[in-house]
């Protein structure tokens, strides 16, 4: 029986240190941008998110055209890995 108590409250305290924090600065990037330029996978260009300009890369293999909607998919340092919003 204290066997199972054991298991019990590890289990639940590793489920308690598995819980993700986004940083401040990741929660800032949701939303809809609006391509400032063209993007593709090998040529950055710059969007517009929440009124910030940013760098980014589109990471679906498309060409984004300037004034195109894009999501956020990820983050590579000060550049934003980007794709095609659906509502577009």
């Amino acid at each position: 029986m204290l066997g199972l108590l054991k298991r019990l409250v590890l289990a639940i305290l590793h489920k308690e240190n598995d819980i993700k924090y986004s940083s401040p600065v990741n929660s800032y990037l949701v939303g809809i941008g609006i391509a400032e330029s063209e993007i593709t996978p090998l040529k950055r260009g710059r969007i517009k998110l929440n009124g910030a300009r940013w760098s980014a890369r589109s990471t679906n293999g498309l060409i984004i055209q300037k004034g195109q909607k894009v999501n956020v998919v990820d983050r590579e340092s000060q550049t934003l890995l980007i794709e095609l919003s659906e509502y577009a």
